[in-house]
């Protein structure tokens, strides 16, 4: 189904013939692949099907920011340190989504951007943001 990052690591989502059901491989951790001329023939969630229900059973918290496209590439690396899903571009604005074990730490990163990043959703990160932000402010009276 597709191919995340999470954990410091890379996963491979896929169907498990054992099991019968999807399984979360890591990729670190395939010793070998061959080609076995089967054909996998039922209808699969959608990757973002899927990632919702981790998010669900993960307790993950589904992050929307917007950045400017100009700083995007100070995020490049750490983007997937995050729980980088996907992004989408419009007008040099980027919107990207991630999958968060952690508003708080996020919030953090996030405060590196300063007005450059934007929270969209959810609400209650805007607010970490906003206390992190005001507690800097107060620190430098």
């Amino acid at each position: 189904m597709g191919i995340v990052f999470e954990n410091n690591n890379w996963h491979l989502i896929a169907f498990c013939r054992l099991r019968k059901a999807y399984r979360n491989f890591r990729i670190d951790r395939i010793d070998s692949l061959r080609r076995t001329g089967e054909h996998f023939e039922d209808e699969h969630p959608s990757f973002s099907g899927y990632l919702e229900l981790m998010r669900q059973e993960q307790s993950l918290h589904k992050v929307v920011i917007q950045m400017d496209r100009d700083i995007s590439r100070y995020v490049e690396q750490e983007k997937y340190y995050y729980g980088f899903v996907k992004e989408t571009e419009a007008d040099g604005v980027l919107e990207m989504t991630f999958m968060s074990r952690s508003l708080e730490g996020f919030a953090r990163w996030l405060m590196m951007f300063g007005p450059q990043a934007k929270v969209i959703h959810p609400e209650i990160l805007k607010e970490k943001v906003r206390a992190l932000a005001l507690a800097a402010l107060e620190a430098y009276k």
